[in-house]
């Protein structure tokens, strides 16, 4: 018998069977059409499942362990960080969570793979464009995973999936999720590198870490019917860029000239925004569900939490560095916050976590100059604390900047710069 389902608000329905129904098959209709990591898409050639968009939500019953299974067309395989179950091309869930943060892709798959760290790390492309350098590809990958792993001293999975499309039409971003990633990118017809990919698969493979794991407590539970709130998104997604530009860098994905280009571009991108003496980087974080207002995204009505949080993380580390001569840095902060909060369930409180943190894992007591540089809209103090690394900022005119070495640094400043840069 047909049991009416009654809509209750935008993106909720109630069904009441009658007496003595135990069982209920839903069925509805989706419009998955759109090319990207966040959203879903089925046609000819694919399918993606971004599964938050996709799967209905039991409410009362969100922790229940879930089976998905896939009816996959005849030359089409399923990848997925889900686990495989009993059956073919049938998925288990430990409950709702889990299942909407394992997107899955079907369709003729290209497959590679390789271990580091005792971890099995697949790489799948799916895509319109296949002309691809394919070595390159898992060549790039490799490094990155294990200049991760080396940062955070830690492997928090044993497989993980790179989900990447290369598309020949318009197509871009990223998504991070508990044990993979969705990466889109367009292509011209003839190319072949894929060497541009290096900073987005870096920045979404350090959010296994901060934000899949170290997470700040406004963050937490999440919220599928309302808007989560935080003011840490300037860690969250800030140190992702610092982290995923410098472990990069690190591992030798990029010169020492090119890394000090990126932070000069950072350093004009925040000083082309008059928007920085109006609002904070926990503001901005604030208010990101306003990133579609045309009002708000004018620069002299806010800025990136990603740029400003990246050069925050940069400014403490150098902070850190130069007040301990070099004992302690940011790489400590954040195993901390890996160790006490992430791999123990706990979540850091959004507008001073991350200060407690310096100050346990260091003994630094930086919470006025923490407060300057999250909580107040006052400028940075990009060119002392670039000296302490033998740095010097220039200032080009025209918006444009210029960091360098300076052509005699001391002991201190050498010693700085080389463990920053080299990761010791």
């Amino acid at each position: 018998m047909n049991v009416p389902a009654r809509r209750v608000d935008k993106q909720t329905w109630r069904i009441e069977p009658e007496p003595g129904i135990d069982t209920i098959v839903v069925n509805y209709k989706v419009f998955a059409d759109q090319t990207s990591p966040f959203s879903s898409e089925l046609n000819e050639q694919h399918a993606f499942f971004n599964s938050a968009n996709l799967l209905l939500l039991w409410k009362e019953q969100r922790d229940l362990p879930l089976t998905l299974e896939i009816d996959v067309p005849d030359g089409w395989s399923v990848a997925t960080a889900l686990p495989e179950g009993r059956r073919p091309n049938t998925f288990e869930a430990e409950n709702y969570d889990h299942l909407v943060d394992c997107p899955v892709d079907i369709g003729v798959l290209d497959r590679y793979s390789f271990e580091t760290g005792g971890a099995l790390i697949h790489v799948i492309v799916d895509g319109t464009h296949r002309n691809y350098d394919a070595e390159e590809l898992v060549s790039m990958l490799e490094p990155i995973v294990q200049g991760h792993f080396e940062l955070t001293q830690d492997v928090p999975f044993s497989e993980y999936y790179f989900l990447y499309h290369f598309m020949d039409g318009r197509a871009g971003g990223g998504m991070e999720h508990r044990s993979s990633t969705a990466i889109h990118r367009s292509f011209a017809p003839d190319e072949r590198s894929v060497a541009s990919l290096a900073g987005v698969s870096s920045h979404e493979f350090f959010h296994l870490w901060n934000v899949k794991r170290i997470r700040p407590a406004g963050m937490e539970p999440i919220d599928y019917f309302q808007e989560d709130y935080s003011s840490a998104l300037w860690f969250s997604e800030g140190f992702t860029s610092y982290y995923g530009d410098l472990v990069r860098h690190r591992v030798g994905l990029t010169s020492r000239e090119a890394y000090y280009g990126s932070l000069a571009r950072q350093i004009r991108t925040l000083q082309g925004r008059a928007g920085r003496l109006e609002l904070s980087a926990a503001d901005t974080s604030t208010l990101t569900w306003f990133d579609t207002s045309q009002y708000y995204r004018r620069p002299e009505n806010s800025f990136s939490y990603y740029n400003k949080g990246l050069l925050i993380g940069l400014l403490l580390d150098l902070e850190i560095r130069e007040a301990t001569d070099n004992r302690f840095s940011m790489d400590d902060v954040l195993r901390y916050l890996n160790v006490e909060y992430a791999q123990k369930g706990l979540f850091f409180d959004d507008d001073y976590g991350v200060a407690r943190a310096i100050t346990a894992a260091t003994g630094l007591d930086l919470d006025d100059m923490y407060t300057d540089f999250v909580h107040r809209p006052v400028e940075l103090p990009y060119a002392e604390h670039l000296a302490y690394a033998g740095l010097e900022l220039l200032d080009l005119g025209g918006g444009e900047f210029e960091v360098r070495e300076l052509p005699r640094p001391t002991e201190k400043q050498l010693r700085i710069r080389e463990s920053w840069l080299g990761g010791d």
